[in-house]
Order: C-alpha cells, then structure tokens, then sequence
C-alpha cells in the first residue's frame, strides 16, 4: 500500500503510551469454517463524475491534480465505485414523441458530464474497478440552463422528481446503457441502480413518493433491457432506500423477479452512540435477513455527523474513521457484500452563489481525500478505508468472527485463487489486548508469515510482525483497526 504512514517506531511509541495504564488482556476469536454465501462485491465508494466540469476545471482541477487523484484512489485499494448519470446529461430534449423508436442522433453523448463520466470510465476500465451506473432522477430543471426539463413531473418542489413517462423512461435507461455498452465498449459497469434514494426522492406531480409507480418502472426498464440484449450484462441493484424499512421489504416483495440484489444507504451510526456495535450487527443482519438468497450491499456509507447533504461535521475526526471501518468488519460477519463510501473525495458538484449556505458553495465535503486546495489529502476516514479496501478484495470470501470480548472483532477474508488470508481485526477498548485467532482459513499456524498494517489515532503504520504477532496471537493496541495478511502456503 503506497500510502504515506507513518513510522511504525511512532506509532507503536503511541500505541504503548495508550496502553500503558491499562493491563494487556486476552480475547479469542474464531473463524467459521464456512464462508457467507456470497462473495465479497467490493469496497471503495461513490465517485459521481464531475472532476472535469466546468465548477471545478476553473479551480485547477488539471491533468496534474488528476493524475494524483488517481494515484491515491490506487493506493486506497478502490475496488468498486458508484457512479450517479443523470438523463439530461445526454437528452436535454426527447429525441422524439415515440418511446419504442430511438433517435440516436438526437442524443448529447458529448455534454460537459458525459464527457466527465468517459473519463472516470476510462480509468476504471484499464484499472479493473467494477462500476455501478446509478440513474439519479428526472431533474425538475435542466442541469444546463435551467429550463423547465421535459421528463420531470413540472409541480415537484425538490430539485428531483420521478419521471413522468414509464416507457420514455425505459428508453432513456436503454440508450445510455448501450451507449456505455456498446458504442464506447466498457465493460467495467456491472451493476445498474435506478433512482437514487427513491423512497425519499421520487415525487409525482402532488409531491407524493409511490411504491408502485417505482415497481412499474423497474420491470419496464428490465423488459426494455432484455429486449436491447443488455440485460445480461449488469446486475440491477435495487432499492437503494435512506433506510426507510418499508421500501425495503416493498422492493424485495415486488421486485424478487427483478432485482439480482438490494442495496440501502447507512448515515445511522456514532461512535458517541452507546452499545454502536450491537447496533451495525443489528441493523445490516435484518438487511441481509430482508434479503434472503440475494446479496446485500450498502452503497452509500457515511457517519450520521451530517449538517445538511454537503457537509460531515466529523469529516477529520478520528471517531468517524473507526467508526466506517467497524461497520465494514461488522457488516461482513453479518453478511454483507461490500459497501460504498461516500464519497472517494471532495468536487464542487455546482457554482453556489452563497459558500455559507450549507452547502460549502457546491461543494460536497464528505469524503476520504480533502480537495485540491489541500492537495487531495487523505483524511482519517481515507486512512482506515485503505485498510479496509485492501483488506477485503472484491471476490474474497469473508468468514464471520466470533469474538469473547466484546470490545475485539475480526472476520477473516479468504483471498481469490487461494492466495491466502486477511483478517480485518478491531480493538475498539482503551487497553491493549492478546487476541488468539483459532481457525485461520487456508493458513493454520502462519506463524512467521503475517504482515500487518494498522490504523490508530495517531495514523497508519506497518508495523513488524515480529513484535505483534506469534503463532496466531496478535497483539492489539487500544483503538485500534488491524489487518493481517498472511500469503499462503
């Protein structure tokens, strides 16, 4: 991981001072034997494509500061992204009154977003990095001009409305899909959300948000994507909800025939809330319980620190990078695929005419990286999501832990092609603690073949294996997210 640590001598001064008024204690944790069903799909986080727009090109955003993006979304491990498309990007205009026949010509595959969006694409597709293509809404007003745009229900009070025809809906979808597809051969994108948040967001013409109407557009762009032979290529990840419960069950009861697996979106937790850890267990168990066979992922994942949609409170805290790097160990033991931070870094989304109405001007200051005014920086959160991200590789196999503190959790991540194990591993009391790992899959007794990384309060380390770890015994300072990697045999 070519991210900058800090010395391990440092850090482990630090861990030792933390520790040192509280007895070492022991903890064991054991791995189950079998893996959970489904294969791990990947974290990393969303990375909607406005770097090369105009709010943030005019700030310096160039070739050079993208080329040190890149570098560090590398260096965090990024193995999936969430990519938000909006319809007017590429038909600001029907391209004509007929939905069943498609005038390709008619289409701006050429805007300023679009343009933006090949980009990010490009990337992904010589990286390896799986993309979901979310359809955000039917905005009430073009992003370009500010005209009344011509899919949206005209009355909707939000920026967002549901679209106003099911068919020219289904066709739009289509068109940007085989465009992507097709015309410009990606094959990165593998998954397809339709509506961002819908349970929230997808407002008719009397600014009511209807289940149903949501249901009849899913099936019409699933019937239209078989039709194009599309279909097969992507999943349709559905649901996408802000953790309303009952769209939720609403899409797994309607859509089973549909969707090939489910989604929400997490803003719930705080290290602040008493028994948090109970509660992640609890919250993405009844997820993945919901669910039942299909797999379950979170694909927007942030703290519930938030002041408006614009800005984390707790965006340098320590607290909120323990606290996301806890939810993707706890949310593993409990079946969850993978799950999306949102977002990868800080972008003007808009040119706001007040930079302290809430919204930092347009920009959204949420992520894992700092802007470019501070040189892309990686935050706290950015620090331990490289553990995390390089801990559970897309297609491992996660193996949940079972921990005797309660304060100490692992899951063990079996790497793709029997290349060996990881194990993520968080201490989250205020003492150090001897944990034993019984029942490593793939590598029993690596005893000298672990190497170890580590987030703390005082930053990332590599720290000597050596010193931390003995035949499956690690030592775990306070507060602390440990990865193990043990290649294998």
């Amino acid at each position: 991981m070519s991210v900058r640590f800090v010395t391990a001598a440092a850090l482990l001064l630090a861990f030792t001072a933390a520790g040192e008024e509280s007895p070492m204690k022991d903890a064991v944790v054991t791995f189950l034997p079998t893996a959970n069903k489904h294969p791990v799909s990947g974290f990393g986080g969303e990375w909607d494509p406005h770097f090369w727009r105009a709010p943030n090109t005019r700030r310096g955003c160039d070739e050079k500061a993208w080329e040190t993006v890149l570098d560090r979304i590398r260096a965090i491990g990024v193995a999936r992204v969430r990519m938000m498309l909006l319809p007017d990007w590429y038909e600001p205009d029907n391209d004509n009154s007929d939905p069943a026949r498609t005038d390709g010509k008619a289409f701006t595959w050429d805007s300023e977003p679009m343009c933006s969006l090949y980009r990010q694409l490009d990337y992904c597709q010589k990286s390896g990095i799986r993309v979901n293509i979310t359809w955000w809404c039917a905005p009430v007003r073009r992003q370009s001009d500010g005209a009344p745009y011509w899919m949206a229900f005209p009355n909707v009070k939000q920026w967002c409305s549901a679209p106003n025809d099911v068919e020219e809906c289904a066709e739009n979808v289509t068109a940007a899909l085989h465009h992507l597809f097709v015309e410009r051969g990606y094959s990165c994108i593998d998954a397809f959300t339709f509506c961002n948040e819908p349970d929230w967001t997808f407002f008719n013409n009397d600014n009511k948000v209807e289940f149903d109407y949501y249901a009849t557009i899913c099936r019409a762009i699933d019937a239209r994507l078989k039709a194009a032979g599309l279909r097969q290529r992507l999943e349709l990840d559905l649901a996408d909800d802000s953790s309303h419960k009952g769209w939720l069950k609403q899409t797994v009861e309607n859509l089973a025939g549909v969707a090939d697996r489910y989604n929400a979106h997490s803003y719930v937790f705080s290290c602040q809330d008493a028994d948090y850890p109970n509660a992640m267990r609890a919250w993405v168990r009844e997820c993945v319980k919901q669910w039942g066979d299909k797999p379950f992922n979170v694909n927007e994942l942030g703290t519930r620190h938030y002041q408006g949609a614009y800005t984390a409170t707790d965006v340098y805290t320590f607290e909120r990078a323990f606290c996301v790097a806890q939810f993707a160990i706890l949310g593993l033991n409990e079946g969850m695929t993978g799950a999306l931070f949102w977002g990868l870094y800080d972008q003007y989304y808009y040119d706001g005419n007040d930079p302290n109405d809430g919204s930092n001007g347009g920009m959204m200051k949420t992520n894992l990286m700092a802007y470019l005014t501070e040189g892309w920086r990686l935050r706290p959160t950015g620090q331990a999501w490289t553990l995390v991200c390089h801990g559970a590789p897309r297609e491992s196999r996660a193996h949940p832990g079972t921990s005797t503190d309660p304060g100490v959790d692992a899951v063990a991540l079996e790497l793709p092609g029997g290349a060996g194990t990881n194990v993520l591993l968080v201490n989250r009391t205020t003492a150090p603690c001897n944990v034993r790992l019984d029942a490593i899959p793939l590598t029993p007794n690596a005893a000298n073949s672990a190497k170890i990384s580590a987030f703390g309060r005082a930053g990332l380390a590599e720290l000597d294996a050596s010193a931390f770890y003995t035949t499956n015994s690690v030592k775990a300072p306070p507060e602390t997210v440990l990865l193990l990697s043990f290649a294998s045999r």
